[in-house]
């Protein structure tokens, strides 16, 4: 004749209950609450904090007591070194980047720096010319009074903020 010795755990304490032992508190939200004894039962209805009670199971193991005999072999992680593509560059250009020689990297930044130097340089020039040009005074022919009125004839309409331009020419021909 074999007997089923199925053991629960104390809701407060956290101890095994066997069978025919402790009480079953059941609320009125219907959480059902298995408690080893009076004691339990009391500190339970008084609401207090089973972690904070020195001889309960949630105390011992918030504050690490007795953790010799649990001892657990730690988790060696291992790193995975994975390549990736970058959005520049493809993975085929990274790891030829990663094979070449030192000596040839270094060659091969000289070139760049000295392609970019010679950008600048022609930036420079550039913007050297544009200010000889600047600097020089452009020679226009004066307009007279007549060649403005018979260019104002002849050609097209005129925006409306555009019209207001020919009004000093006007007032020149005015003071003649």
């Amino acid at each position: 004749m074999a007997t089923s010795s199925k053991t629960i755990l104390c809701h407060f304490s956290g101890l095994k209950i066997y069978p025919g032992h402790g009480k079953r508190f059941i609320r009125v939200d219907s959480k059902i609450y298995n408690l080893i004894d009076s004691k339990a039962e009391a500190l339970t209805h008084a609401r207090k904090n089973p972690r904070q009670i020195s001889w309960t199971q949630p105390y011992r193991k918030v504050h690490k007591k007795g953790l010799l005999e649990e001892v657990k072999s730690k988790k060696v992680r291992r790193t995975v070194k994975s390549v990736k593509a970058i959005v520049g560059a493809s993975l085929e250009v990274i790891r030829a980047k990663r094979d070449q020689s030192a000596a040839l990297r270094e060659e091969t930044l000289k070139n760049i720096k000295e392609n970019k130097k010679k950008k600048v340089a022609e930036k420079e020039a550039a913007k050297q010319t544009s200010a000889k040009k600047a600097a020089t005074p452009a020679v226009t022919p004066k307009a007279t009074a007549t060649t403005t009125k018979a260019a104002a004839t002849t050609s097209t309409p005129a925006p409306a903020k555009k019209a207001a331009a020919p009004a000093p020419a006007k007032k020149a021909a005015a003071k003649k």
